[in-house]
């Protein structure tokens, strides 16, 4: 049995522990041996990284989750570290996960002990992870295969002065393949190679995987319509509240997650803190109807035929934000009428139906494509012995 080091992000946040998770079943289920690395950067690396403004927007958005509620809301701050601990129960329950690495020399060392390695899926080529090097897959010898399966740069276009740091990366990867139409005009224009845009890893485990996966967990035994918003929008959660007041359905919100959002002390019906990944997947799969900012509240609405509702995530700072995965999933699967701005007419957007079985049959059709890609790209390296 080949090993198979993956290369993943794992932070504490929903979509991407549920795809590194969905990448290691793919694996796993191929007949490799896994294991995700846990790497925490090395000090120098991240002190650059303070100097990149949306990274350092999106720290001090985190640091103020922590710093607010512990110093104005204490018992959401209490709430917080029980999400916390949940999420570190899972990654140590579902995953197999590395003993933690410290060093890019510890990283090297290791690495050597592997057949291949897999970078998996997330954001983990967006500008602002360059200087941490990790996710370049630098510290991975020549001799060692090195594929990826759906990266993303979660923007449009690199940065002039990231172009050439990235040009030498990524020409020592052998398989290429990225989550995005726009990562994948990035790769050709910076290269020259023409690489394929593949589904989501989650996509690629059925929902019945995904069935065997989620918990059983009841928040009520009342209909509900579950929000995930990532962003402050104001405007997102007035539509929701007007929503819940036509269909009379009760309000189940997920909080402060990227940041800590003052308007929704007194939004939604139920706000669950013990909600690890398998709970997440559980209230999307027994929603009426779910409203989003997020590309995985927006995907695992899909799996489970739930109507959804999907918004752009706002980020003040970036001119990118991480609207790039939804504007391509929306395409693939013709689904650009589910994006709204919430200033839209709510009790219309009610009335709008979704034709499952057009989106079903082109999500199957991708799935298999990028299935395919993955199954050649280990059997070119060398590294799938069967197929099961």
């Amino acid at each position: 049995m080949k090993k198979i080091a993956i290369i993943s992000a794992i932070n504490t946040n929903y979509g991407t522990l549920l795809q590194a998770y969905a990448t290691q079943q793919e694996l796993q289920k191929l007949g490799l041996d896994t294991e995700i690395f846990y790497y925490t950067s090395d000090p120098i690396k991240q002190f650059y990284r303070v100097f990149n403004l949306p990274f350092l927007v999106t720290k001090l958005k985190a640091l103020n989750v922590r710093l607010a509620t512990k110093l104005w809301h204490p018992e959401i701050y209490k709430e917080i570290l029980v999400r916390e601990k949940v999420f570190m129960d899972f990654r140590l329950n579902k995953l197999r996960i590395s003993s933690k690495i410290s060093s890019k020399e510890e990283l090297k060392n290791k690495v050597i002990n592997y057949d291949g390695v897999v970078l998996g899926s997330d954001q983990v080529w967006n500008p602002q992870n360059l200087e941490m090097d990790y996710y370049t897959l630098n510290f991975v010898p020549d001799n060692i295969p090195k594929i990826t399966y759906a990266p993303s740069f979660g923007v449009d276009i690199i940065p002039d002065s990231q172009i050439k740091k990235t040009r030498e990366y990524l020409s020592r990867i052998e398989y290429i393949s990225v989550r995005e139409m726009a990562g994948s005009k990035i790769v050709k224009s910076i290269t020259g190679r023409d690489v394929p845009t593949v589904c989501d890893p989650t996509a690629l485990l059925t929902k019945e995987q995904w069935d065997n996966m989620k918990s059983a967990k009841k928040y009520t035994d009342d209909k509900y319509i579950f929000c995930y918003f990532l962003g402050a929008n104001k405007q997102y959660r007035k539509f929701a509240n007007e929503v819940t007041k036509l269909t009379g359905y009760k309000l189940i919100a997920i909080q402060h997650m990227d940041e800590f959002v003052k308007d929704d002390l007194n939004f939604a019906d139920i706000k669950p803190y013990d909600v690890d990944p398998a709970d997440f997947v559980n209230l999307v799969a027994n929603a009426e109807m779910v409203l989003t900012d997020s590309f995985h509240g927006t995907m695992f609405s899909i799996y489970y035929s739930i109507p959804f509702f999907t918004f752009n995530y706002d980020i003040q700072g970036s001119k990118n934000s991480v609207n790039s995965r939804i504007d391509s999933i929306m395409k693939i699967l013709d689904i650009g009428d589910r994006r709204f701005t919430g200033t839209e007419d709510v009790a219309e957007c009610l009335k709008m139906g979704i034709d499952w079985n057009k989106i079903h049959c082109k999500l199957d059709d991708f799935r298999k494509t990028s299935e395919s890609y993955l199954i050649n790209a280990l059997r070119s390296a060398n590294l799938l012995e069967n197929t099961k």
